[in-house]
């Protein structure tokens, strides 16, 4: 999160269809991310904890699990070159080519949810495909760059922010609602996997896919919209 490109008080605010699709984006990946962790303790919405878990198996040299992380790392940097392919660009537009990025998310799920029950190790991979695939789709608005499968990035902004403004520099407050908006969607989305997958593994990530379906639609129908409007 390129926190240094924050601008103060810009003009203008995004339309509350943004922090609603903010929020339900990021519940997505917070699910899928705590579901897959149930199976396979290696984090799919966002590579740190990938990259830290390759560096301390090799250091142990345990090479076991070396095939299945190098592939949920290749995953995700594949779905993020397959939206960086339909999308082109880091700034939101209204475009139907988000519906086929969703739509994208959608068949990566509904296969990992398929395979889930005899081959974890690949719905793991195609979960990290998934996240990839909504983790480059990052949306520009004033200077604040908005990814929804992490909260370190967030984290990060909010915490810049907070100390800017108490050496007197002023953002606008939307920015501050938006990020906590973020953060909250992440974790109750984490929440809510965490109760489901005990009592019904299988039936998280069909639920995974059928929201970023609903997502899907939901793009298709706000670009006609936008395109009759």
């Amino acid at each position: 999160m390129p926190y240094a490109d924050l601008k103060p008080v810009a003009a203008g605010r995004p339309q509350p269809l943004f922090f609603c699709g903010g929020f339900v984006l990021t519940v997505l990946a917070g699910a899928v991310n705590v579901a897959m962790l149930s199976f396979y303790a290696v984090p799919v919405s966002h590579m740190s904890g990938a990259v830290s878990r390759l560096g301390m198996d090799l250091g142990a040299r345990r090479y076991e699990d070396l095939p299945v992380i190098g592939m949920i790392l290749g995953a995700f940097a594949i779905g993020c070159a397959l939206t960086g392919a339909l999308v082109g660009t880091s700034t939101l537009a209204d475009r139907n080519r988000y519906t086929w990025v969703m739509a994208c998310e959608v068949a990566a799920l509904g296969a990992a949810a398929a395979l889930l029950g005899g081959a974890v190790n690949a719905s793991v991979v195609l979960c990290a495909c998934a996240c990839g695939i909504q983790n480059a789709m990052a949306s520009s608005y004033y200077g604040l760059v908005v990814r929804t499968t992490h909260v370190t990035g967030i984290i990060t902004d909010l915490g810049f922010m907070v100390g800017a403004r108490l050496t007197g520099r002023r953002f606008a407050s939307w920015k501050y609602l938006l990020l906590t908006i973020l953060v909250s969607g992440y974790l109750v989305g984490g929440c809510v996997a965490a109760m489901i997958v005990p009592a019904f593994p299988g039936a998280m990530l069909w639920g995974c896919c059928a929201l970023a379906a609903a997502i899907a639609v939901g793009c298709h129908v706000f670009h006609r919209g936008a395109r009759a409007g």
